[in-house]
């Protein structure tokens, strides 16, 4: 929506979930979003989800509980941190992860 006014317009929407962590892509395209459970055990998955609303697609992401994900200004590398066990937390990079056209 054009910040001098507009109409607001839904790009995904998933009943009985939370939508939280919003990242843009560089090349405005897409966003990537992670949708949780609201009740427990809470799981979530991430997604990225074109801006035009014509796809929708599930990441596979190598760790369980990746959270605060952030996409490099270049596109080709995401940020995310993990939980390595009860007392741990660790924070990875992944280089050209994204989908193909996703952020490139």
């Amino acid at each position: 929506m054009p910040i001098d006014g507009g109409e607001p317009r839904e790009i995904y929407a998933v009943d009985g979930f939370v939508a939280t962590n919003i990242q843009v892509t560089p090349d405005s395209k897409y966003v990537y979003v992670r949708i949780s459970e609201v009740v427990p055990p809470r799981s979530s998955d991430w997604y990225r989800v074109a801006i035009d609303g014509s796809s929708v697609q599930r990441l596979e992401f190598p760790f369980a509980a990746a959270s605060s994900l952030d996409i490099h200004p270049d596109g080709r590398q995401i940020f995310f941190k993990a939980r390595g066990g009860p007392d741990r937390q660790q924070v990875w990079a992944l280089r050209d992860f994204l989908p193909e056209g996703g952020s490139r």
